[in-house]
């Protein structure tokens, strides 16, 4: 005996896929818990699962790292997917459909569940009322690696129910069906023969189905050992339950089973209803319903999900080798075990080894002069990082490394989170080094920065973070003539406080589409260690909305901009786009000397434009894009290429400036002026020139070999003139 608790109730059990052991779903005190029973140890842990008024049916991943459950919640049933490791799940279906007994295939790429849906789709929808659900069950296909929300069809029936699907080869299952009116095994195996050829071959897939059983009495329960290629069957004989085991097989005998009496009167009614009804025939349909009522009551009267009253359940682990009667001496089991206390064991969550166009992390550069493009991209580069969590997420540690083909631009990161409580702790090491190219030399230049982050969430949407930080700037003046070789290496030593609001809300549709609301707050101080007299201040705030059109064609709008001021600046260079593999810089742009500028950054997007259109400690820019996703709107059949499946239409708008001075327009901003320096002479022009730019143009997305690429053609606008067009690939997502 496992369990023996008044308020234990409706339990749901399985084996973990690897070693002896149980896993248990059940109720107590209006609370639904998974719980883990190590048969060798008689130990257990048991985890809460939140925010579910019930537990339906469950299985486990073919890895044993997750499972798939239908749970109950507001009276909807629904499918979700529960991940051990960080005790926590997601819910895939979320509509007024009943969705049931889910199990993985595919090597866990794909969910088999039951459902009483009449469309192919699980697009959340508000329903007026129930009357539009089927009342039959039929089997669907999710899929879970790609996240697709147009499902496929297994089985289509107005008079049966298929449910309880389990994998047991490849493109091959089985499941219960009552199309009969017993409840008997059936296999289905999928296929595929050519719809039509056109630029292409395409494949129309559909199910064989054929019958595996022919009892005279419905199978309540069904499971597959896989290791013995054994099934284990639950029935209700003569008012008594009983377990057989048979082995898996595929040959048999039946080729379509003989439907029972109950089962063709269902046909006939059916039939009638679809025919004119006059007295005589709504008469007999009363009557042959009070049968079908009559019957059903007392076929499913001894279901174990029959509920006719309420009582004290118990659960007890049973082997086919040990069986003993109830008045015999139990399996020595102890009655109540003490839960085990939580070790903290960590275990690898992820492990990344693959080429790379980004670094490890963002943050502002040491200023270069401005005389080259800035590259917030890393280029072509090898990364490799390292992820472990314990068992309930608590603690978290990551560690990167990325280098690029010469060597040139390396990276270091390490990070250690603590997750436990509310007040979410993280301390980060990261080390950069990068060439610079000036003028008249070449520089490396290497950042250090120690951070210790808390971040305190007010809600799922909301939350504030504070960052206290210290960093290290070296640069090397590599020697290239016998001045370069005499100047000495220059350290700069700083330390940094950072403040931000942060609400998010949004619902990604698909890669890149989203609907909601995202914004931050932020705020930064960094002081100079060297010196009491350099500083620098740092405010700033980014707005974006993403507004549905129609299915997963969206309208994105964002609203950002920035200032920096103290003894030190900060530069923003505006134009091109984030992650650009081929920057540009315009040189003819005058950057202001007196500003004193320490660090640089970019202000995009800025499209029609190359970096340095407009330049200063301040920037505001407006960015609109329509994002259409056209083979997921427009197709209504499963779409099988990645690339086709993520490929976008974007229209978009930008507008925006940059600039020293108090505003735009003063005469303080160094747009207005242009040196020219010819040999011993210098000239300074004052220019008259509209400080803000746009852009406008259309652009392409799609995942190519696992990468979000994205390719725009756009035209700029400045001084009312519409400037010659510009070519932008990126690797980068949203704005």
């Amino acid at each position: 005996r496992i369990e023996d608790n008044p308020d234990f109730s409706y339990p749901l059990i399985a084996w973990y896929p690897r070693g002896e052991m149980l896993g248990m779903i059940y109720r107590e005190k209006e609370q639904m818990y998974y719980v883990t029973y190590d048969v060798a140890t008689k130990e257990k842990i048991k985890r809460p699962i939140t925010n579910i008024d019930k537990v339906t049916s469950f299985a486990y991943s073919n890895d044993g790292r997750y499972f798939a459950f239908s749970g109950i919640k507001n009276g909807q049933s629904d499918i979700y997917v529960y991940f051990l490791v960080s005790n926590s799940y997601i819910q895939i279906t979320d509509d007024l459909y009943d969705d049931y007994a889910p199990s993985f295939y595919e090597n866990n790429s794909k969910i088999i569940f039951s459902s009483n849906r009449n469309e192919d789709s699980i697009q959340i929808k508000n329903f007026p009322n129930r009357k539009i659900l089927k009342s039959t069950y039929d089997l669907f296909v999710y899929d879970f690696e790609n996240r697709n929300n147009i499902l496929y069809r297994v089985s289509e029936n107005t008079l049966s129910n298929q449910t309880h699907a389990i994998e047991t080869g490849k493109n091959q299952f089985v499941f219960l069906s009552s199309e009969t009116g017993i409840r008997n095994r059936y296999l289905g195996s999928f296929d595929s023969t050519i719809s039509h050829i056109d630029t292409s071959i395409h494949y129309r897939k559909f199910t064989h189905i054929s019958p595996l059983t022919n009892y005279r009495f419905s199978i309540l329960e069904h499971k597959y050992k896989r290791s013995e290629k054994m099934f284990f069957e639950t029935f209700n004989l003569k008012d008594t339950y009983t377990i057989s085991q048979k082995p898996f097989s595929l040959e048999t005998n039946f080729e379509k089973l003989t439907p029972t009496k109950f089962r063709t009167e269902l046909g006939v009614m059916r039939e009638l209803k679809t025919q004119k009804q006059d007295s005589t025939v709504v008469s007999l349909q009363k009557k042959r319903k009070r049968l079908a009522t009559v019957l059903l009551k007392d076929a499913y009267k001894d279901h174990p999900n029959y509920i006719a009253e309420t009582g004290r359940q118990s659960l007890f682990l049973i082997g086919f080798d040990t069986l003993k009667s109830k008045n015999e001496e139990n399996t020595g089991l102890a009655p109540n075990q003490v839960e085990r206390s939580y070790q903290v064991q960590y275990n690898i969550s992820q492990i990344v080894t693959q080429l790379d166009f980004s670094f490890l992390n963002t943050q502002y550069q040491q200023f270069a002069g401005g005389v080259s493009p800035i590259y917030q991209n890393a280029g072509f580069n090898a990364l490799m990082m390292v992820g472990t969590n314990d068992l309930f997420e608590d603690y978290r540690i990551i560690g990167g490394m990325r280098f690029s083909i010469d060597f040139t631009d390396t990276e270091f990161l390490l990070s250690y989170e603590n997750l436990k409580h509310r007040l979410d702790k993280q301390v980060t090491f990261y080390r950069q080094n990068s060439k610079y190219y000036y003028e008249y030399f070449v520089t490396k230049q290497t950042s250090h920065t120690l951070a210790y982050i808390l971040k305190w969430p007010f809600s799922e949407v909301s939350a504030v973070r504070g960052t206290v930080l210290g960093r290290q700037d070296r640069m090397i003046i590599l020697a290239t003539d016998m001045l370069t070789l005499q100047q000495p290496n220059y350290y700069a030593y700083w330390g940094g406080l950072k403040g931000e609001y942060i609400f998010d809300n949004t619902k990604e549709l698909t890669t890149n589409i989203l609907r909601g609301t995202r914004s931050k707050i932020f705020g930064e101080y960094y002081q100079s260690i060297d010196s009491e007299q350099k500083n620098l201040f740092v405010v700033g705030a980014d707005y974006r909305h993403y507004t549905p059109i129609y299915k997963t064609f969206i309208w994105a709008n964002r609203i950002a901009a920035s200032t920096s001021f103290g003894k030190n600046r900060l530069i923003y260079y505006m134009g091109g786009v984030d992650n650009w593999l081929f920057p540009k810089f315009n040189q003819e742009t005058n950057i202001a000397e007196d500003q004193n500028y320490t660090y640089q950054t970019l202000a995009t997007n800025m499209r029609g434009f190359t970096q340095n259109i407009r330049n200063g400690n301040s920037f505001a820019v407006i960015n609109s894009e329509l994002r259409l996703p056209i083979f997921q709107v427009f197709r209504s059949k499963p779409i099988k290429s990645n690339f086709l499946y993520n490929f976008q239409l974007i229209g978009f708008g930008d507008i925006g400036t940059a600039w020293t001075g108090s505003n735009p327009y003063s005469d303080d901003n160094s747009l207005f002026k242009q040196v020219i320096t010819s040999g011993p002479i210098t000239v300074t022009l004052q220019k008259q020139t509209d400080p803000i730019v746009g852009g406008y143009g259309f652009g392409m997305r799609s995942k190519i070999f696992g990468y979000f690429v994205r390719a725009d053609w756009a035209w700029g606008v400045e001084d009312r003139t519409i400037q010659k067009g510009i070519f932008y690939f990126s690797l980068n997502l949203d704005f």
